[in-house]
């Protein structure tokens, strides 16, 4: 209960029954319904109800659609109250009649103005709704009177949430936002240097494949065996050579190190040599540790170097490799480059890159990218800029392989801009599916402006705040041409 709220009549049930809008509870027919949609960043409520009528009881279909993916409110309870002043009345029903509709009823006792609230509580979240100020009406016929007279600003398109929820569905708010100017390059994917390393062996001998099925492309993890030198063909001397060099290396820089570690407590070693020989004393460290865990019995084991994939063989199964003869190349997909062309008169504007926006075949990646660098000088056989663009996330592009990029740019401009989804075109004219309410929808003509990735300014057309289908707007399309969708007032 509100706080301070005195309930003239309250009541809580579990609602399992159907509804049908045409007729109330008491079998009084409504001639008028009224309906509300309301948006969070969360859910969309879509709202209908017989208009209140002293003495009628108006029941509502209260449809909740959870916008990330558009799927209904599958559990939870919904409350309505209609109050005045510190007095009203509510109903509570603690599930929906079917998946997303929620079937509350008030029936109020005197006319006026009122506030109108409803709250949906579900397990994961609670959603307050106001649906602002509301008219209970003396009789029918004044409210017949009043709500006859409603206008409707453009033809609507009926398109019922049961539909909606069924279909690949989703919506996407008008907003104001930054609007950037693009340069559009073209480019080649390459690899990032420091994201491959190529492997050699050690010494000589027979190349031993340790991965099953290793091909170029498979996926493999920092510290995996991939290869071994065999034992039989090995060239033992050398490697128990570089063994001993390394262990002499490693105690003769750990001995130093032992002593001005005592010097440095003492204070008599400075800082900085103490911290120079620790170092020389890790790397001594490690090599050596290294060349003893990939050195044994079976040969001497060829790793990788982190965790990534298989870009190139270059020894195969059983055959025998010269020492320090390349054997296999290690890539990473975590960080990529494109290397594009830019004409020398844009270098300007490419070094004042805001934003990078990586498309493949029209569809922007779900990737971070930078410009790292620009070209500074042309020739009479290349009067192109180069332009290397850093990618950080991970792609699964193949090097050499076409890049489309978009370069942005702040010019410092708003404007409104909605999912370039939303658009329909059509001869080279573009419109949109508005959704007035929860189930009314209008084709609206727009004029665009430039593409920002996956968005696309809006010149003319919409306004800031409405609401555009993303995914389904063809399957509304169809419906308005079909003409047999049912109107508002539908049974569920």
């Amino acid at each position: 209960m509100l706080p301070g709220l005195v309930m003239l009549a309250a009541c809580t049930e579990s609602s399992s029954h159907g509804h049908a809008h045409e007729e109330d509870a008491h079998g009084h027919g409504s001639e008028l319904s009224v309906d509300t949609t309301i948006w969070t960043n969360d859910v969309e409520l879509f709202v209908e109800y017989p208009a209140f009528v002293v003495g009628n009881t108006s029941r509502f279909a209260a449809h909740f659609t959870i916008l990330d993916g558009h799927q209904p409110v599958k559990e939870g309870e919904v409350t309505v109250s209609l109050i005045k002043g510190k007095t009203g009345i509510r109903h509570t029903v603690q599930k929906p009649s079917s998946p997303g509709i929620f079937t509350p009823a008030l029936q109020p006792k005197e006319a006026g103005e009122y506030q109108l609230l409803i709250d949906l509580d579900m397990p994961l979240f609670k959603q307050r709704f106001d649906l602002g100020k509301v008219q209970v009406y003396p009789d029918d016929e004044t409210a017949t009177e009043v709500l006859s007279k409603r206008d409707q600003s453009e033809p609507e398109i009926s398109f019922l949430k049961e539909q909606a929820w069924k279909i690949g569905f989703q919506t996407a708010p008008v907003q104001e936002d930054t609007v950037y100017g693009m340069i559009k390059l073209a480019g080649r994917w390459m690899p990032e240097p420091g994201t491959q390393r190529t492997l050699n062996a050690g010494s000589s001998g027979n190349v031993l494949y340790e991965v099953p099925s290793m091909v170029q492309g498979i996926a493999v993890k920092k510290g995996q065996v991939l290869m071994r030198i065999s034992g039989k063909d090995l060239n033992v001397n050398g490697i128990e050579s570089e063994i001993r060099k390394a262990k002499a290396e490693f105690e003769q820089v750990k001995s130093e190190y032992d002593r001005k570690k005592e010097l440095h407590q003492l204070q008599v070693v400075p800082d900085a040599e103490f911290e120079e020989v620790e170092k020389r004393y890790a790397v001594a460290q490690a090599n050596y540790q290294q060349l003893l865990n990939n050195y044994g019995a079976n040969g001497v084991a060829i790793r990788a170097p982190f965790d990534g994939y298989v870009k190139d063989i270059s020894v195969e199964n059983g055959a025998f490799a010269g020492a320090g003869q390349p054997l296999i190349t290690v890539g990473s997909e975590l960080s990529s480059m494109i290397q594009a062309r830019v004409s020398p008169e844009k270098r300007g504007l490419v070094t004042q890159t805001k934003k990078v926006w990586v498309l493949d075949s029209g569809k922007t990646l779900p990737v971070k990218g930078k410009v790292v660098s620009v070209g500074q000088n042309v020739t009479e056989g290349n009067p192109m800029l180069s332009v290397f663009i850093e990618v950080k996330s991970p792609v699964t592009a193949v090097e050499g392989n076409l890049a489309e990029v978009q370069l942005g740019y702040s010019n410092n401009q708003m404007g409104l801009v909605i999912p370039k989804d939303a658009l329909l075109e059509d001869f080279g004219t573009y419109k949109v599916v508005v959704q007035n309410g929860g189930e009314a929808f209008a084709m609206r003509p727009v004029e665009i402006g430039a593409f920002n990735g996956d968005r696309v300014t809006i010149t003319r057309g919409l306004q800031n705040g409405e609401w555009v289908v993303t995914t389904g707007a063809y399957q509304v399309k169809m419906a308005s041409m079909a003409g047999s969708a049912p109107a508002h007032g539908h049974a569920h």
